[in-house]
């Protein structure tokens, strides 16, 4: 005999009872009455999805943080043929709130997940996740791909948001022109993400227009060429953008980003910077923690060495992709 689904509870502490009030209720709504009853584990992933950003929405406007959910639910929301879940939350959060948002949302439970830097070697989100939610939230600080600066790109963002209906709450996102920009620039980063694709055959002639505008203004062209190398052609070949899209190793990345770098101090001061490993998200003691872990960062770049000397090789001498 199946047990009983347990009743869902979230600890309604002062700061988030007013939370836990619009988690029931946007259950209720997505679920029906009874849904506030089923456990967290065994509701659908994509209503969880569209929880967690109404979640991620309220916490916002709460904390006086400006964000764009982008990506995942709202790219489904948006552009129909994109049939892919995903398993987390991704939003944009203005530069300089991120941290307070982050903040605001370890107060509900939300714990710092893997190291906060991935193998773009920017530092560029942070992964928090939930017990009794079973995803995660990719806080992003800015998205790498764009040659401008991240108040820039997220100004140019803003100004061409609107509102979707997510878990029970308007949530602001890009409209899909400037969305579609932020998912082609994306889908570098991951060789096996269509997305850029289906922006291409989804948009509009008008949005098609300002996209490409975008992608441009922004400085993402280099990025957008290892995915749609017939719509954009920059002026400049970027090792580092071919290394990313072909799922490349930390090591590689970073020869591939200073081979991109003109100058000898500019690439010095690169070098000196792949020798000491990332900052973590929220160490107190920064460089005192960075430099213990040095001697074990040290050793996996020479482990990865060779085989990232082969790569760019093959990619400098090699036929050209167009």
């Amino acid at each position: 005999m199946r047990r009983p689904a347990p009743v869902v509870t979230i600890r309604p502490d002062a700061c988030y009872e007013r939370w836990t009030r619009h988690v029931l209720y946007a259950r209720r709504k997505v679920l029906g009455r009874e849904g506030a009853r089923v456990a967290t584990h065994e509701v659908e992933v994509r209503e969880r999805l569209d929880l967690i950003h109404a979640l991620c929405q309220y916490v916002a406007d709460s904390s006086g943080v400006d964000i764009l959910a982008v990506k995942g639910a709202v790219a489904r929301e948006q552009f129909t043929a994109r049939t892919r879940i995903g398993t987390d939350v991704d939003v944009l959060v203005r530069p300089g709130q991120a941290d307070r948002f982050v903040e605001a949302l370890t107060r509900g439970g939300w714990t710092i997940g893997r190291d906060a830097h991935d193998l773009d070697l920017s530092n560029h989100a942070v992964v928090l996740e939930h017990p009794l939610w079973g995803l995660t939230i990719d806080v992003h600080r800015h998205f790498p791909g764009f040659s401008a600066s991240p108040t820039d790109v997220f100004r140019c963002l803003w100004a061409e948001r609107e509102y979707i209906r997510l878990g029970g709450r308007n949530c602001a996102v890009p409209k899909r022109c400037a969305h579609g920009a932020v998912l082609i620039v994306n889908a570098a980063r991951n060789p096996m993400d269509h997305d850029a694709r289906l922006v291409h055959d989804g948009w509009t002639s008008r949005e098609f227009g300002r996209g490409v505008t975008m992608v441009h203004e922004l400085g993402g062209a280099q990025a957008a060429a290892t995915r749609l190398p017939e719509l954009f052609h920059p002026e400049r070949r970027s090792y580092y953008w071919q290394v990313v899209s072909n799922q490349p190793t930390g090591t590689a990345m970073w020869l591939a980003r200073i081979w991109d770098t003109p100058g000898v101090m500019p690439r010095l001061r690169l070098l000196a910077y792949a020798l000491v490993p990332p900052p973590l998200w929220g160490e107190r003691n920064g460089w005192a923690q960075r430099l213990r872990r040095t001697p074990e960062h040290w050793a996996k770049g020479l482990r990865q060495l060779p085989g990232a000397v082969r790569r760019l090789v093959r990619m400098a001498w090699g036929p050209r992709r167009r």
